[in-house]
């Protein structure tokens, strides 16, 4: 019998293997299937053991109230999200329901009815057609069978039939004459929309052509009406005093037909209209010049070409950038004008050859000066020059009586060339100073050397009888960019030559100085501050400045006003000082140049300073100078 084992498994009870007293020899493979069987049992037993360890674990867990807290919440969502996916389902199975009920309930009475509709209408039109089919049908059956029978139809046959078939006939026949009307219909609007339709233009009652729109016909009237202007302005040219007499209007009306004829652009019924009003006008050309109306003539096509040959002489055809124009704007415009109007071609041709004015010659009064000679001539300075060029020599002297030229005789025609010419050229670099106390007062370095850029400039060159005239840019383009030229300028004073005295903070005005060769004394009233000729002179505190000019004894000399009683002088100046009366200077600036104006011996700067209109000496101010 089996018992149970320490282990709560089963043990069975092994059986005696039988007593054979023959030897058994081993059954090969037996050790595999012991093998086999083995690992399936320590397979067991471990699933037991892990089986057991996951009771005991959840036990222990679920003991914790962590534990069955999470568990319980992950019940209730796990409970809730299954809720919710059922009522949804519900829900979108009720809403399924409805929504095919509705759709029944809008096929049963919309959808049905208008089929319902269709059909009976259907029925109704094609009925009749289907019993006139039937009917026939039984003719050819009755005619076939006659014929077998070798019978003929009587008359009556068909009589019979006919008064049968009537009502038939008669329902095809009222369903039928709907689609013969919009046959008709459809035939009578496509035959109508084929018509050529026109507007017939006519002047007087009388039709002078066709036009495709009534746009076409605006554009007409428009342009007979430029024409006609041009014709009053001609007129007025050639006949002013009767100008009036003969004003000109033209009303074209237009009646819509059809018209298989060819139909007219706005400039060809222009045309029309004007050859159809009236005998006074004709076609001829107008020759504007700068926009005036100087002239009409029949022989257009001969005034363009004695144009051409004009210019022609000054055209360069291996030259493709250059283009020879009339230096006046020269304009040939053809369209009718009055007759009276036009001039003889030959007067025109000595006009264009001609001259434009006759010379004209002044002759200088007293009190004349250029100025006054060229603006009563209405000309520029320059004009005046241009016309007189000996007035631009250094030794010309103007005197009463000299003729000068101030209008001259000039060709009613000119021509100019433009010339479209590409040149390289420098581009100056720029100079950029900066002032440092790193260095004394008068030292300049180069911190960067400057470099001319390099452009391409493209140009047109105005050439009149081989004069240039005017140059027009038209691209500049840069190859090379210039390099700006970098310089440090020393500010800083050596000693004794920053001094403050009371209030007032001052520089020595000569920085680059050689020596002081006398100073304030009861035998002179300044200090004279010796220097090379041209060296810088500069303002030795902030104010403005209260003279600038000329003195016998200063020269050229300067003074300025520092306020708080301060005053200094600067004279004997190289030339006119460099600032002005009223003009506010900063300390340091260059205010003058060191020379020997007025009455002075040798180059020197001569420096008076004053305290509420007292003189007292630059030595006290800087003592070791």
């Amino acid at each position: 019998m089996a018992k149970e084992n320490k282990n709560g498994g089963i043990a069975l009870k092994e059986r005696s293997a039988p007593q054979d007293k023959t030897p058994q020899t081993a059954r090969p493979g037996a050790w595999w299937d012991q093998l086999v069987c083995r690992w399936t049992v320590w397979r067991w037993k471990q699933s037991i053991k892990a089986e057991k360890r996951s009771k005991k674990f959840w036990r222990k867990a679920m003991s914790i109230s962590a534990v069955a807290e999470f568990g319980e919440f992950t019940y209730m969502m796990g409970f809730w999200a299954e809720y919710v996916l059922l009522l949804t389902g519900r829900g979108l199975r009720r809403a399924a329901r409805l929504l095919a009920h509705e759709c029944g309930k809008i096929y049963t009475m919309r959808v049905l009815p208008v089929l319902r509709l269709v059909y009976d209408i259907f029925a109704d039109v094609f009925a009749p057609i289907a019993e006139c089919v039937v009917g026939i049908k039984h003719v050819r059956a009755a005619r076939k069978q006659a014929a077998e029978n070798h019978q003929k139809l009587e008359p009556a046959y068909f009589l019979q039939g006919m008064a049968r078939y009537a009502a038939v006939l008669a329902r095809g026949v009222a369903c039928l004459l709907p689609f013969a009307a919009a046959a008709v219909f459809a035939v009578t609007v496509k035959t109508t929309l084929s018509q050529n339709y026109v507007l017939a233009v006519q002047v007087n009652g009388d039709t002078v052509g066709y036009v495709a729109s009534e746009q076409v016909f605006d554009d007409a009237r428009t342009n007979l009406n430029e024409r006609i202007e041009r014709a009053h302005e001609g007129m007025n040219l050639g006949d002013a005093e009767n100008a009036e007499q003969k004003q000109f209007e033209i009303n074209p009306t237009f009646m819509l037909r059809v018209s298989k004829k060819e139909v007219l652009d706005e400039k060809e019924m222009a045309d029309a209209i004007l050859r159809a009003s009236s005998d006074q006008i004709q076609e001829a050309t107008a020759l504007y010049v700068d926009g005036h109306l100087r002239a009409i003539t029949t022989q257009g096509d001969d005034l363009r070409r004695f144009l051409e040959d004009f210019k022609a002489p000054y055209e360069d055809p291996n030259d493709p950038d250059m283009r020879v124009e009339f230096v006046k704007n020269i304009e040939l415009v053809d369209g009718v004008y009055f007759t009276d109007s036009i001039m003889d071609y030959a007067d025109i041709v000595n006009m264009l050859n001609g001259k434009e004015q006759e010379e004209k010659i002044y002759v200088v009064q007293a009190g004349d000066t250029p100025w006054m000679i060229a603006a009563a001539n209405d000309l520029t300075l320059n004009e005046l020059y241009e016309l007189n060029p000996e007035m631009t020599s250094k030794s010309y002297q103007m005197y009463i009586g000299d003729e000068l030229v101030v209008a001259q005789e000039m060709d009613f025609l000119q021509v100019k060339q433009v010339a479209t010419r590409t040149w390289q050229e420098e581009i100056a670099y720029d100079t950029k100073t900066t002032n440092s106390e790193e260095y004394d007062w008068g030292v300049t370095k180069t911190i960067t050397a400057g470099q001319n850029g390099l452009k391409e400039v493209t140009a047109d060159i105005t050439y009149i009888n081989g004069v240039k005239v005017s140059t027009e840019v038209l691209n500049e383009t840069i190859l090379v960019e210039p390099v700006t030229e970098e310089i440090i300028k020393g500010t800083h004073l050596k000693s004794g030559m920053v001094a403050q005295y009371g209030t007032g903070n001052f520089i020595w005005p000569v920085p680059n100085y050689k020596y002081v060769s006398r100073w304030m004394s009861s035998g002179h009233t300044g200090a004279d501050i010796c220097a090379a000729y041209g060296t810088p002179i500069i303002a030795c505190d902030a104010g403005v400045v209260v003279t600038s000019g000329w003195h016998y004894s200063y020269g050229n000399y300067v003074i300025i006003n520092h306020g708080n009683g301060y005053r200094t002088l600067y004279a004997h100046m190289a030339y006119s000082p460099s600032v002005s009366v009223g003009q506010s200077v900063s300390q340091g600036q260059v205010i003058g140049y060191v020379g020997s104006t007025g009455n002075s011996y040798g180059n020197h700067c001569h420096l008076e300073m004053y305290y509420n209109g007292v003189r007292f000496s630059a030595r006290n101010v800087f003592p070791g100078m």
